[in-house]
């Protein structure tokens, strides 16, 4: 508990500490640089609301290349509407504890859920932490395009950001570290 000058007492907080090992990354090989992508088409509320099968595989070079930001003006195009699923590798610079920020959907890692947010509007980044050796684990996004609440989702980038545990700023995943 934190006490101020004026003797107010924070509420306690309980911390969780766990020891982990690093997890090991994936043997693979002749791996090309990119994500494939597949999409569903539909207005998908949540990850839990997604039904159908993805389709309509297509590599991408960038993460953030899932999203088409759009002009939505006064008419909303729920053609534009769909679920879209990026899976492949991620290559870890080195050994550590990471923490990944992103607002996406889901986001897998070492083929850990990091970040699975329990709302539906997602204007600010979740994070969460996995500790990983040097090399290529797998990587899955899902990003789902919509408009909820009057907030579309597609005005977010897509993206998923990393650090290290001792370090303070985020960078992004960009296209030299994911691949398929």
């Amino acid at each position: 508990a934190s006490v101020l000058s004026t003797g107010k007492i924070s509420t306690i907080r309980k911390l969780q500490v766990k020891k982990v090992s690093l997890k090991e990354p994936s043997s693979v090989n002749n791996l090309a640089s990119g994500l494939v992508m597949k999409t569903i088409k539909g207005h998908f509320e949540d990850a839990s609301a997604i039904t159908g099968t993805p389709s309509n595989p297509k590599i991408i070079k960038n993460i953030q290349d899932a999203n088409v930001t759009f002009d939505w003006g006064k008419d909303i195009d729920t053609t534009q509407f769909k679920a879209v699923f990026l899976k492949g590798f991620v290559d870890i610079p080195e050994d550590g504890v990471y923490y990944f920020a992103s607002k996406q959907e889901k986001v897998k890692i070492a083929d850990s859920l990091i970040i699975d947010p329990e709302y539906t509007l997602k204007r600010f980044p979740l994070e969460g932490t996995i500790a990983l050796k040097k090399g290529k684990h797998p990587i899955e996004i899902v990003y789902i395009n919509n408009v909820i609440k009057g907030w579309a989702s597609d005005w977010n980038t897509v993206e998923v950001t990393y650090r290290k545990a001792d370090e303070t700023e985020y960078k992004a995943i960009d296209s030299t570290m994911i691949f398929h």
